[in-house]
């Protein structure tokens, strides 16, 4: 849950008081204290993964879903893509080339693996196709998405759109302060 309150002197087409059941993250305010600062522009959308929450106000397009991403921490077998819109949750583990679903309003803490519910066949597929597009989209690779299939990991990566450092082959990319201009791989 994310609460707001805008100033009575900005328009907004939403009434106060009312609540809005869109999915918005931290990476969403930033963008937000550019708008309200004047200093967010059409251009800004390309750097920038959160977008301001000033557009939910004014009732704009938003999206429907959320990406998250975990790389590896404390083992190399800990990394994973999830997308979600706040009431369905979809993990794809790449080291093990499994994947969950949650139904996040009727078990929060994700305690009922629901990707093997016959069921909910369809809903999984949907969930699998939209982060396929998401990787598509991103220009993520082979080593992300292969013929329309998403491709199981040994090796942890290193990616975001936004990610403040160059990435090249699921490595990060760095200026060498010794030589101009050169780079080396960590």
């Amino acid at each position: 849950p994310l609460i707001v309150r805008w100033p009575e002197s900005m328009a907004a087409k939403v009434q106060r008081g009312s609540q809005i059941s869109k999915v918005t993250e931290l990476r969403d305010l930033f963008p937000t204290f550019l708008d309200v600062a004047g200093g967010w522009s059409k251009a800004s959308e390309a750097d920038f993964d959160g977008r301001p929450l000033t557009w939910l106000l004014q009732e704009a397009e938003w999206r429907e879903w959320i990406d998250l991403e975990h790389n590896r921490h404390f083992a190399d077998e800990i990394h994973w893509n999830a997308l979600t819109d706040g009431k369905l949750k979809y993990i794809f583990h790449a080291y093990l080339d499994s994947e969950q679903l949650f139904n996040l309003t009727a078990d929060p803490y994700e305690n009922k693996d629901l990707s093997k519910d016959a069921q909910l066949t369809e809903v999984l597929q949907l969930w699998r196709s939209r982060m396929v597009s998401q990787f598509e989209n991103e220009k993520r690779g082979p080593m992300w998405v292969k013929d329309g299939k998403l491709m199981m990991r040994s090796s942890p990566c290193n990616y975001g759109p936004n990610y403040p450092l160059p990435v090249k082959n699921c490595h990060i990319v760095e200026a060498d302060p010794s030589q101009s201009g050169a780079a080396y791989v960590v």
